[in-house]
């Protein structure tokens, strides 16, 4: 892949367990992306963030807004419109977004140039079990963005609707470009455990968020992926 790729990822750590999520996110990212650049956004932290060396980067919010569905602002809209604005500054060809609490075990790489291949410009993993594209893991062409203006239509200060969650926005706004990938992997709100996790994927599992720590380790290992040191 010639083109210039960028990994945004997006942070809030608060505890102890998202510490060590993060860490599993850093280390997965970091091996199977080697050269690729990162780009991790955090909203304002209340802990000390363990980032990785280079080619890690690291834009530090001042505060966190919270969540639009739990009282706030729309924390996680102007986290990902932070780095796709930067993205846009600086030319890359490609983003691809994977949230800090969300680990991927797979490279960027190989969805990108399929992409490219066949000319999708947006493309994301269903939100299993819910009926949404799970935009916390999602791949994009930054000229498309650009040119469609998605984070502008998306305005993440002047929510239109507030009974929409912001993956059903982006799924609005991107409907007629967004595919779906074929990528094997869940969001964990049902509390599936590590032996059910792996009963679930006897084939392996790519993608997995909203979990604890058990089954994010599970993950790790079913994948190969041993934790980095520090």
């Amino acid at each position: 892949m010639n083109d210039r790729a960028l990994i945004l990822g997006t942070s809030y750590l608060h505890g102890a367990a998202a510490a060590e999520t993060f860490r599993m996110w850093a280390t997965m990212t970091l091996k199977l992306n080697p050269g690729t650049d990162i780009l991790v956004v955090d909203s304002g932290s209340p802990m000390e963030v363990p980032y990785f060396a280079p080619p890690m980067k690291y834009k530090l919010l001042e505060d966190n807004i919270g969540h639009l569905h739990r009282g706030g602002k729309d924390g996680w809209g102007r986290a990902f419109a932070t780095g796709i604005t930067h993205a846009i500054e600086h030319e890359y060809d490609w983003v691809a977004n994977i949230e800090c609490d969300i680990l991927f075990a797979r490279p960027v790489s190989e969805i990108i140039d399929k992409m490219a291949r066949h000319g999708v410009v947006c493309a994301a993993p269903m939100a299993m079990p819910y009926q949404f594209t799970e935009t916390g893991l999602s791949f994009w062409s930054v000229p498309y963005l650009k040119e469609h203006d998605v984070i502008g239509r998306y305005d993440w200060q002047n929510p239109p609707n507030t009974t929409l969650l912001p993956e059903q926005r982006i799924d609005a706004i991107c409907a007629g470009e967004m595919f779906a990938l074929p990528l094997r992997g869940m969001r964990n709100d049902m509390r599936v455990n590590p032996e059910q996790l792996q009963r679930m994927f006897p084939q392996g599992i790519d993608w997995l968020t909203h979990s604890d720590l058990p089954c994010l380790r599970r993950f790790m290992e079913m994948n190969k992926l041993e934790m980095a040191d520090g």
